[in-house]
């Protein structure tokens, strides 16, 4: 899988991103910015998105009135939508792969502050 795009919401200093296309054919992504622009919660949200809520993260976003959302779409091969359709057997979900060979996954809401237990969502 391949990370195509993103979008952050309510994280740290980030309000909405909007969505964030990431080049499809090289392996270089810049962020630049002034300093305290967010070039670094956009990084830490990414993290977030990938390893969930750590310790720091609970006793800092505590302070903050806002739930984050981070959504990351990744664009698949067709060998991993192969491998996809061999472990879970539902040909819906292939014939939806093989179309679009993107999936939008989500972590966290903007509607709720409960990271316990936290699961990515597609």
């Amino acid at each position: 899988m391949r990370l195509c795009a993103f979008r952050i919401r309510n994280f740290k200093s980030i309000v909405d991103t909007g969505v964030c296309h990431l080049s499809e054919t090289d392996n270089i992504l810049v962020l630049a910015g002034q300093n305290e622009a967010g070039k670094s919660a956009v990084v830490q949200a990414l993290g977030f998105f990938g390893k969930g809520p750590t310790k720091d993260f609970e006793r800092l976003h505590r302070r903050q009135k806002y739930s984050p959302e981070i959504h990351c779409e990744f664009s698949l091969s067709r060998e991993e939508i192969e491998e996809i359709f061999t472990l879970t057997a539902r040909g819906a979900l292939k014939t939806r792969l093989e179309k679009n060979q993107k999936l939008w996954f989500v972590r966290g809401s903007v509607d709720r502050d409960n990271y316990k237990g936290d699961q990515i969502k597609c």
